[in-house]
């Protein structure tokens, strides 16, 4: 029995070593940072028997840890359906009469690291929801995210993003998405705000994707949704920067609209195709769109006059000999 003993603890201190290092900075790890998955049969093994006879040791703070790691995991993990309890118990042989202890455990190791826990309406601790937000790489929630990121601030920006999330989930059947409806609009306000900044005044680094990523990071931006994307094409896709020709290509899908040119005039899109176009924001059906000799370069009007900025060089509009036409 004490040789049992020994080998348990043995192994508590094996796996446990080799996260505590992980561990020491959880709390400012984002989602997409945080992967355990290589020890998610060991721990899932190491649980069953501690479910099975030794639920007191629950109660211990590094076994709080790796339970924690295993709960993290649980969300990963390609058996996980809609609900983290049903999952757990079904993972570790076990039944309900887990749950309290469970509770317990993730709630103080929460705690340990600082992580703030979300109170439901009746002021409960939303466990589960807490952790889901520090675990997922669910590449579906991600996906969503983005997807609902982007047609927001490319097309529906003159709504609210509370307006636009309810009209984007009607066609949304995805529960984890569907459920986290606060955080995502949260989210998308503080992307919106970010890509924003970044597109205003970063036109000389646009095309620099290492540049891109430490930039968001340093607005406080997770980066999950667009872990496997290049932001630089992204970016390139949200500013509607276009060339000339590239903006006629774009009109003819809409020749039936109305476009508002840089000098603030409305004409039919049939008739703008056969005008010279100017560099500057156009706007076609509230969205806007900059047309500029060079997708790296930005255009910003200065006073009440007609000089566009592109980059280092200074363009004066009123020298129409030198404008590019199409």
């Amino acid at each position: 029995m004490v040789g049992e003993l020994q080998r348990f603890a043995q192994r508590i201190g094996v796996i446990y070593g080799s996260i505590s290092v992980d561990l020491q900075d959880f709390k400012n790890k984002d989602p997409q940072d945080i992967d355990f998955s290589e020890y998610y049969e060991d721990l899932k093994e190491f649980f069953q028997e501690i479910c099975s006879e030794r639920r007191h040791l629950l109660q211990n703070k590094q076994i709080q840890d790796l339970f924690l790691i295993f709960s993290i995991e649980i969300f990963n993990n390609e058996r996980y359906h809609s609900s983290f309890w049903k999952t757990l118990y079904a993972e570790l042989g076990t039944d309900s009469s887990i749950y309290t202890p469970a509770f317990r455990a993730l709630s103080n190791a929460l705690n340990e690291y600082q992580i703030p826990i979300r109170k439901g309406f009746d002021d409960r601790n939303l466990i589960i929801y807490t952790l889901r937000r520090k675990s997922l790489r669910d590449a579906t929630y991600w996906e969503l995210i983005c997807d609902f990121f982007l047609k927001y601030y490319k097309l529906n920006r003159m709504k609210t993003i509370e307006e636009y999330y309810k009209e984007y989930s009607r066609d949304v059947s995805y529960y984890p998405f569907l459920e986290a409806e606060d955080d995502i609009i949260d989210y998308v306000d503080q992307a919106t705000q970010s890509f924003s900044k970044l597109i205003e005044d970063q036109n000389e680094n646009l095309d620099d994707e290492n540049f891109i990523r430490s930039f968001l990071k340093d607005e406080g931006l997770s980066l999950g949704p667009f872990r496997h994307k290049r932001i630089t094409s992204i970016i390139k896709d949200l500013s509607n920067r276009m060339t000339p020709v590239e903006f006629k290509k774009t009109l003819r899908k809409y020749i039936n609209s109305e476009i508002i040119n840089p000098e603030k005039q409305k004409m039919p899109v049939r008739q703008f195709l056969t005008t010279t176009i100017d560099f500057g924001d156009h706007y076609l059906d509230s969205c806007k769109y900059q047309i500029t000799p060079n997708h790296r370069i930005g255009i910003k009007p200065t006073f009440g006059s007609k000089i566009l900025l592109f980059s280092n060089y200074i363009v004066h509009n009123y020298i129409t000999k030198d404008r590019q036409s199409v």
